[in-house]
């Protein structure tokens, strides 16, 4: 099992997002509201957590807040050799280039 913990007191489920973006990227966010002598405060927050390259089942990512401290935890695949896909090798002529792309080329 692969697991994030946070400290977060003082701030409640309601008060935080956690999205799962592109390319496996955990986005935590959030923030709390307080009264420091008088007037209101206000403190946010903002976490990512690169989860690609971990071999973790995301779709089973799950998250608690308990007394100030979110868990993220995400089982870990054990088949990951199963995901291994062999490329065939072609011999002779038989290659075919992909079709070139143009217009989302970057010169350097």
């Amino acid at each position: 099992m692969y697991s994030i913990s946070v400290d977060l007191p003082g701030v409640k489920a309601t008060d935080m997002k956690i999205q799962l973006l592109a390319e496996n990227i955990l986005h935590l966010s959030g923030g709390r509201k307080f009264e420091d002598v008088g007037r209101m405060e206000e403190s946010k927050f903002a976490y990512k957590f690169n989860l690609a390259h971990k071999n973790l089942d995301l779709e089973k990512l799950q998250a608690n807040l308990a007394d100030g401290v979110l868990n993220i935890t995400a089982p870990v695949m054990e088949n990951a050799a199963n995901n291994v896909r062999e490329i065939k090798i072609l011999e002779g002529d038989s290659f075919v280039p992909p079709p070139e792309k143009i217009g989302d080329e970057i010169e350097c």
